[in-house]
């Protein structure tokens, strides 16, 4: 089960409301967390494998808010029709994708953070140590469509995050941090996943993003892309992140991923119930 940390500070702005750590550790043990750590500035929750919605900041201020009458019902978020498509073309290692795009993204650092913190946290639990689900995000603005998600030769390049020099994608399993800790995911393959753009590959899931495309402090629009090879698992995933950034005052926006012979549209928020 994961022990995840919290701003505090952004947890009770989320919240919306006043509350003693007393009052704080209370609500969360009684929704199904348990605080193992009420700190300062920040909170140490141990959570349940089977409530990944609450991984996040957002998701749990949600929660709290629910529990407290702040927001009363199951919430619901609105999702604007899709205006970019995705075209997909036979992966044999990762089949499937979905996507989505963030407006109005302001890049706080509490914000920057907890993207990071809700990426990893499903990448280690939903995702299988990204062998399930991997997810990307990535500047909208520094996007170029048409977008496909393909698979290619080892031999092709691109410039990987936090990199300045092209990279075959060989390359970047040997040189860098993330392909050394992932690589042996895709390594068999003959062929390995990207997403190309009108410039050239900017994605190359589980192991990195391309430096093109990063989240910066002038970003204002993400592209959220998550990979697989368990269909549930990636689109339970895209749907935690966007509702969470939702919460931050986001608009969420549909994308078409067109596979072959089909077309759908996702993410797809609806009502499930929890076994």
């Amino acid at each position: 089960m994961p022990t995840l940390s919290y701003d505090k500070k952004d947890l009770l702005s989320l919240i919306g409301k006043k509350l003693s750590d007393k009052e704080l550790e209370e609500i969360i043990n009684l929704i199904k967390p348990n605080v193992e750590e009420m700190g300062k500035d920040e909170i140490r929750v141990e959570h349940c494998a089977d409530r990944p919605d609450l991984f996040g900041i957002e998701g749990l201020a949600r929660a709290v808010r629910s529990y407290l009458g702040i927001e009363k019902g199951l919430k619901k978020f609105l999702v604007e029709d899709a205006r970019m498509s995705v075209r997909v073309e036979p992966v044999r290692i990762r089949p499937y994708i979905a996507c989505a795009i963030l407006r109005n993204f302001k890049p706080t650092s509490e914000a920057i953070k907890s993207l990071m913190n809700i990426q990893e946290v499903l990448h280690e639990t939903l995702g299988r140590k990204r062998e399930k689900v991997a997810i990307g995000i990535h500047d909208l603005d520094k996007i170029e469509p048409p977008i496909k998600y393909t698979a290619v030769s080892r031999a092709e390049k691109f410039i990987p995050l936090e990199c300045e020099a092209e990279m075959s994608l060989e390359e970047v399993l040997e040189k860098t941090e993330k392909g050394r800790k992932y690589g042996h995911i895709i390594r068999e393959s003959k062929l390995w996943p990207v997403y190309v753009d009108s410039r050239g590959i900017f994605s190359f899931p589980p192991i990195i993003n391309s430096d093109r495309t990063k989240v910066t402090e002038k970003t204002r629009n993400l592209f959220v892309e998550v990979t697989g090879i368990e269909k549930k698992a990636l689109l339970q995933a895209l749907n935690i992140l966007v509702t969470n950034f939702a919460e931050r005052k986001c608009k969420i926006e549909a994308v078409r991923v067109k596979y072959p012979g089909k077309t759908e549209v996702t993410p797809e928020l609806k009502e499930e119930v929890i076994q």
